[in-house]
């Protein structure tokens, strides 16, 4: 952020690096048990997918096909195509849903999963 003093409650929780020292030292990084148990369940995360504004939620609403919700999230997210084992698992899942509520839960699911994954946070 161009000024420090802007209140910021998501870089609060992730660990915000003064200007005094680099974010890249090791007394500017934040983690252990704490930011596990905010990326689980906390609302950072949370709020952000089940946004009737977000990403899932337009995704939705924009008429998609399962494989092309799919697509979208881990482009936008891991910057890669799905593979094909991931496909056809969740595939598989959505096909074993009735209703436009649990289609929504189990897609906001793999969101959150793909979120918290270790692929994710070691590479974004």
């Amino acid at each position: 952020l161009f000024d420090s003093k802007i209140t910021s409650p998501e870089l609060d929780r992730l660990g915000r690096c003064s200007r005094e020292e680099s974010c890249e030292s090791s007394h500017a990084t934040i983690g252990g048990l704490q930011l596990m148990l905010h990326f689980i369940n906390g609302e950072l995360l949370n709020l952000r997918i089940t946004s009737t504004d977000g990403r899932l939620a337009k995704l939705l609403g924009g008429g998609k096909s399962d494989s092309e919700i799919l697509e979208d999230i881990y482009l936008s997210t891991f910057s890669r195509a799905p593979k094909q084992a991931e496909v056809s698992y969740w595939e598989n899942e959505l096909s074993q849903i009735n209703r436009t509520q649990e289609r929504r839960e189990l897609l906001q699911d793999l969101f959150w999963s793909i979120l918290t994954s270790e692929e994710f946070r070691t590479n974004h």
